[in-house]
């Protein structure tokens, strides 16, 4: 497998915060990370130096399919258009437990084909990882341009 250098956002003496783009996968020998986002979510990836207990959060942005009601998810809506919604997810889950959500719910996330997506127009999951709230940090990412599609 191809070694990428890995593109670092955010590091203290406790942990560093590492920046995945969708379809990367994070394969380094010496490092915990806190979550394992699959290989076709974004975003932002919190790795341990010093193993330790964290109060930590996940907060993703997201676009599923459909016009979600205000009152179906414990979720801030962004936007709604006939076909999909965006929204923000707070969680301490990772992506595989939001994905099955998602689709339970009958809003699958654009482009989650494994969970019953049949809108795929950005080529990927219509999900990343943008803020992690860690102890008393907030760290955030710039969100993926093929995103832009949807605010338009």
């Amino acid at each position: 497998m191809k070694r990428v250098k890995l593109n670092i956002i955010y590091e203290d003496s406790y942990l560093i915060i590492v920046y995945k783009n969708s379809n990367q996968v994070i394969n380094e020998k010496d490092m915990i990370p806190l979550i394992d986002l699959s290989k076709e979510i974004s975003g932002i990836i919190p790795v341990l130096k010093v193993n330790r207990k964290y109060d930590i959060k996940y907060s993703y942005l997201l676009i599923v399919e459909g016009y979600l009601e205000d009152n179906i998810c414990e979720c801030n809506i962004i936007n709604k258009k006939e076909k999909y919604s965006i929204l923000t997810y707070t969680t301490s889950n990772d992506d595989l437990y939001i994905r099955k959500k998602f689709k339970n719910i009958g809003h699958p996330i654009i482009g989650d084909y494994r969970n019953k997506s049949g809108l795929n127009p950005i080529g990927r999951i219509a999900m990343h990882l943008y803020k992690i709230q860690i102890d008393d940090k907030t760290i955030y990412s710039n969100i993926p341009d093929s995103f832009n599609i949807f605010y338009f």
